[in-house]
């Protein structure tokens, strides 16, 4: 089992990145193998909407990007952590997203994998980030699996001050392993959008990949036939 921790947070030891941190190493005490990858210390560039991750597979762009991303497509579990700014993701998390998105959001690259989404707020907007972050294993050619968030309002305190953090800490990670271990589906959760991606963007995202298949959108239609997410 291998479980990647991703953490967008500016601060080498900042809140979120500690929940990250913890929730890896309950993780590991269990059994997992776990890294933990913080992205504001890769290089990542800004997304050119260039569109060649979908005929080629691969980001053009010579930075930390393909390397990051591979190491999510073997994961079994992932864990992305971001501060909220503003009730959303931080702008490090938000490029970070971009830059996976566009092909996954096709491809359904992360579709098999469990996540936890983190986030910490010295006001408000913790929960909320923590579930925007889990939308990156909800496509429309497959559903990924919500374990839980983790999400901590800490004002002007450490977040290992808070009371019970490391109950819930430990709690999330063996629900985590347990899920994973087990091959837990969670049927019911974002079952709106599931609806909605298997009723409606699912037809329009065929066609459209089917009118593209020998062109730019080569790599998507050979990742999801190889993956028998799509019949040849």
């Amino acid at each position: 089992m291998k479980i990647i921790g991703i953490c967008s947070s500016p601060s080498i030891n900042g809140n979120t990145g500690v929940l990250v941190k913890s929730l890896l190493g309950e993780l590991e005490n269990l059994g997992a193998e776990i890294e933990f990858i913080d992205l504001a210390r890769e290089e990542l560039q800004f997304c050119r909407g260039c569109m060649s991750c979908l005929r080629t597979g691969q980001c053009i762009i010579p930075d930390s990007l393909n390397e990051i991303r591979n190491k999510m497509a073997v994961a079994d579990g992932l864990i992305l952590g971001s501060p909220s700014y503003g009730i959303r993701p931080n702008a490090i998390m938000k490029n970070f997203l971009d830059r996976v998105g566009l092909f996954n959001a096709y491809a359904a690259m992360f579709g098999d994998k469990y996540i936890i989404g983190v986030s910490t707020a010295g006001g408000i907007g913790a929960k909320q980030v923590a579930k925007q972050l889990t939308d990156l294993v909800i496509c429309p050619f497959k559903q990924g699996k919500i374990v839980g968030t983790l999400h901590a309002h800490v004002g002007v305190k450490r977040v290992e001050e808070l009371p019970d953090i490391d109950k819930k800490i430990s709690k999330l990670a063996l629900k985590m392993f347990n899920a994973i271990e087990r091959k837990r589906r969670f049927p019911f959760q974002k079952l709106f959008k599931k609806i909605l991606f298997g009723i409606l963007l699912r037809r329009i995202f065929i066609n459209n990949l089917m009118r593209n298949k020998d062109g730019r959108m080569k790599a998507v239609y050979e990742y999801l036939i190889e993956k028998k997410i799509l019949a040849a």
